[in-house]
Order: structure tokens, then sequence, then C-alpha cells
């Protein structure tokens, strides 16, 4: 987290992990081998917390606090996974709440988690008022911003980062929270102008810099937002292996013959696929590489092109280079064939499971339109701020209720994870076969079985993109950098179609046009 944990990291996070399984005992005991005071008292004061123990919590908390720590409430937040753990959370702030004097900083909290939750009305509610007390005005307007956002409130949201810009010209932050703004609802070149005042404010803040290179990518200029985009090496949760190392940007010709390049994985599926389609133009250069990834794409990425290695787990291997799929764009951003000129589909199955699948739906009529499904995203417990974004990436499946009921469209569950259980109430409609895809292979197999992909902003859009499989795209209104804006098509996957919200979280509209589209295919294949 931060340089408390400096020294235990690896300790911490084994304790981290055992609470959350709610394996108690053994976590208190590693607990108790941690030398420092200050950061024994955070993990015991986490340990009541975990229990239930929220009045005894609130006491270690504080006294963690007292003891050096900073900010450990905030800290705890940080690690919360789930809902669950976000109700216990404000539990635990109200019994903080009874014994102490409320302060800005516990305000600030207890907001924070209901916009985790989603009670946007309550958590406004609670920051209006306190802005009333004339109190830490610029905290409370700064989280305010952050509630009008989620409710889609960009108009409101922008005028008061305008009125707090008035009083601090020169704070980065606020002109930072403007660009993101302007670069979420599509307006691009306000969005840039405003990190071209906000960057040399603080040149140095990797964060800044990471949202500057979205933008950039989003509005197409690929080259400087590549490299741009190496600023994320400098957060949390990005490679660990030494910068010094890392492939530098490629002049055309050059060789790095008999040179083992580590390639390796960073972030989510979905961006292992995307950028697996540079590995044979890195193998061009002679180059050994060596693909340390996940066991989902591990059968995969072993079939592409010039990858000599597919290792899943297990230690590092020796290494020249080492490359983030995500800095492959970056590392190769001078050859001529770069972003796009990469054809797809250029993913390679197995034939027995193309078999399999072919022979798995033969019993569907071969008159019927043959539709792949997927509603919901997966949910990242180590990232809040991926479960916040949930909220709007993903859809309840009851609203794609109609594109169900037309006898010549047979639909089939891609979904994997917790809302696949909302088939259930379709499941007349939708055939579930997901168990019996186990990784990204099989599922690739049984798309490739289908004529269309329905999906969300997921992994699956990837795959079947890759895969070069017809595909429908439901994209939000904020959406990820990669689909552009203003836009129906993205060259990065010419086989999909994008159908996205035109105003914010209006999926209905969505729906609908698909449900249009999808009535006419299917009635063209029946009369084919």
């Amino acid at each position: 987290m931060d340089s408390h944990f400096s020294n235990n990291n690896v300790l911490t996070a084994q304790i981290s992990s055992l609470l959350h399984d709610g394996q108690k005992e053994r976590a208190s005991i590693l607990i108790e081998r941690i030398p420092q005071e200050e950061i024994r008292s955070y993990w015991e004061a986490c340990l009541f917390f975990y229990e239930n123990s929220y009045h005894k919590a609130a006491q270690h908390f504080r006294a963690a606090s007292q003891s050096g720590f900073s900010s450990p409430l905030k800290h705890l937040q940080q690690q919360l996974q789930n809902n669950n753990e976000e109700e216990d959370f404000l539990k635990l702030l109200e019994h903080i709440e009874a014994s102490d004097d409320i302060s800005p900083h516990l305000i600030e909290l207890k907001a924070m988690s209901l916009i985790q939750l989603h009670h946007l009305e309550e958590a406004e509610t609670l920051i209006r008022r306190s802005l009333k007390t004339g109190k830490s005005s610029y905290l409370f307007q700064s989280v305010l911003v952050r509630i009008l956002c989620e409710e889609g409130a960009f108009g409101e949201a922008i005028y008061l980062l305008n009125k707090m810009r008035q009083e601090l010209p020169l704070n980065w932050e606020i002109l930072n929270n403007l660009a993101c703004i302007y670069n979420n609802i599509g307006k691009m070149e306000v969005a840039l102008t405003l990190y071209g005042h906000a960057i040399p404010l603080a040149p140095q803040e990797a964060q800044l810099r990471l949202n500057h290179s979205i933008a950039l990518l989003k509005s197409g200029r690929f080259s400087q937002g590549w490299q741009e985009h190496e600023w994320r090496l400098k957060l949390p949760f990005h490679s660990n292996l030494p910068r010094k190392k890392i492939l530098p940007t490629l002049l055309p010709g050059q060789s790095l013959a008999h040179k083992k390049v580590l390639v390796t994985q960073e972030e989510g599926l979905g961006d292992g696929l995307m950028y697996a389609r540079y590995l044979p133009l890195l193998a061009q250069t002679g180059a050994i590489i060596h693909v340390w990834g996940s066991d989902q794409l591990a059968s995969l990425i072993e079939r592409i092109e010039g990858v000599s290695v597919s290792q899943v787990g297990g230690t590092c291997p020796p290494y020249d280079y080492h490359c983030p799929f995500i800095s492959l764009p970056r590392a190769l951003s001078l050859y001529p064939s770069m972003p796009f000129n990469i054809s797809t589909p250029y993913l390679t199955l197995s034939s027995k499971k193309k078999n399999y699948w072919q022979k798995k739906l033969h019993s569907v009529p071969k008159h019927k339109l043959r539709v792949g499904l997927v509603w919901a995203g997966g949910i990242h417990k180590d990232d809040r701020a991926s479960r916040l974004l949930d909220y709007h990436r993903s859809i309840d499946l009851k609203t794609l209720k109609p594109l169900f009921g037309d006898p010549l469209i047979q639909f089939f569950s891609l979904q994997k994870g917790e809302r696949a259980c909302q088939q259930a109430e379709f499941s007349d409609h939708i055939i579930d076969y997901m168990s019996e895809c186990e990784t990204m292979e099989d599922t690739a197999a049984f798309i490739e079985a289908l004529d269309i992909v329905i999906t969300v902003d997921t992994s699956i859009v990837h795959l079947a993109g890759a895969l070069g499989k017809e595909t429908f795209l439901m994209d939000r209104f904020c959406n990820c950098w990669r689909w552009g804006f203003n836009q129906s098509q993205t060259p990065w996957y010419p086989s999909v179609k994008i159908y996205r919200q035109p105003y914010f979280n209006d999926w209905p509209s969505v729906v609908n046009l698909i449900s249009a589209v999808l009535t006419k295919k299917a009635l063209d294949k029946a009369l084919s």
C-alpha cells in the first residue's frame, strides 16, 4: 500500500488474504510476527473488523493512528473486496462516530463506501449537508464531483469543478478531474487541452500522466499515447520487474536475434487477447519469446506464431528483456504495420475442440440464428474502481428481454461468474453450456460454432473479435478508450460493431437497436 508495508509486503499480503478467506486464527499468528508496533496495531484492528467486533476494531484503529500509522481506516477501505465488506465498514464507522468527534475524514470515508455501494442519493445528501458547515469545502466538493459523475450529472460536475478552479487555478487535481469528465463524454480536444495545463503543474504525477495517455489513445494519437501509457508502471499493481530491463522502443529492422524476451500478463484477460496480435511482429525481430501469463489464455498463446514458451505460474524465467503485454505496441510503435495493419483472425484453435462444438450444436436447426450472449463483466475483488465501473458496464439480464422470443433465434450463454445465475429466469430462451468451458480456448471453440456474439465490454469482445466473429458490442456511454468516440466500428476488430448508449445508462435504446438488427439477420438466414 505504501511505505508502512515496504518491509513486510509478503507477510502483510498473506495476512490480508487469510482475513478475506475467513482464516482468522492463522492471520492472528502472522500478525504477531510483525515487528513494527504501528503496523501490527493496524492488522490487529483489521482482525477485529473481520470478526465483526467493531468496538474493539475502533479502539485498535485509533491506537494505530496514534502510534504513527497514517490513515489506517483509509487503508482498510482500499482492501474491501465486496459489498458485504463495504456494509461492514459502514458499521465500523458508526462505532467510531459514536465515540469520536465526526471529522471530515470520517465523512469522506462514509461517502466513498456509499458510492461504492451505489447508494448515491444517501451519499449526496451526506456531502451536501457537510458542505453547509463551511468546513473542508475542497474535500467535500471533490467527493460531490465523484457522486455527480456516478449519477451522470456531468454538467453540474463540470460547473462545480470550474468554480473550484477559479479558487485554486494551479491545482492539478481539479484540472485532471475536469479532463477525465470531458474524456468520458467524448469531448477529446477539451480534455487534451486541460491535460496540457495540468501536466506542467505536476509532471511526475503518474496517475495524471496515465489519464493523459488514455485521452491520447481514445482520440487516435497512438504514437504519443503508447509512450505516455508507460507511466502506469509507476503505479501499484503493474509489473514489478526491473524497469531498466524493459524492452525499448525498437527501430524497424532492429535485430533481437537470440535475445530472450519475457512477455508478461498485465491487467485483464481482454488486454492479453488484444495485445497478443503483436507477438508475431515481435518474433520477426528474431527474439525468443517466452510468455508468462494466465492459465486461461495459455493454450491460445502457445499457438501464436513466434511464441517459444507459454508459461503459467512458477518462478520468473531468465530473460534479456521483459515486456508487459500492454507495452508491446509502444515497443513496436515505429513499425509501419502499427497499430492496425495486423489482420484478424490472429488466434488459432484446436481442431478437436472446434469439431466438438460443431457437433454439440448440431441439434439446433440449421435455419436458426445462433447467438452467444454476455451481459456482465467479471467482478475484480482486488480493484474497487473496477467494481464501481461495473455498475455501468454490465447489464441486468432482464433488460435484454426484448431480444428473446423470436422463434428464428437460439441464444447461448457465454456468461461466467456470479451473474450467470440470472439466466435461470430465461431458461426457455437461453441454452447454457458454459460449465464445459474451462479455458478461453474452450470458449473460443464454442464461439466459432455460433453466428453472432452479443456482449458487454468484457474479455469476450476481444476473444470474438480476435477470431473474426461477427460481434455486437453493447457499449456504455462513458466508454473505454479502445472503442473511440462517435463511431460504430473499431479498427482493432473489423468484425465488431459498436452499439453505444446515446445517453448515460440508456441500455433500452441499445437493446432496441440490436433487437431490430437481429430480427433481420434471423430472417435472412432462415430464407437463405
